[in-house]
Order: structure tokens, then sequence, then C-alpha cells
């Protein structure tokens, strides 16, 4: 039997990279994502 590891944030991940997301390797998870992260 085959199987596979679904990522259901897959779609997402590349949305984000697509659209400048070299950022989001900055983040360093603290849980307060908002759209004025200093990080972003």
């Amino acid at each position: 039997m085959v199987r596979q590891v679904a990522n259901p944030y897959k779609e997402a991940v590349d949305i984000v990279r697509e659209m400048g997301g070299e950022a989001l390797r900055l983040c360093y998870q603290c849980g307060l994502c908002t759209g004025a992260c200093p990080w972003n």
C-alpha cells in the first residue's frame, strides 16, 4: 500500500510565496500576526 501525507496548507503557502513571501521566512512564530508585523 502506498501512502502520501497531504499538506492542506501547501496551496496557501505557494500563494504567499508568489506574492513576495520572502519575509515569511523571517517569522519567529510569536502568534501575533498582523498586517503591521515589523518583520514583514
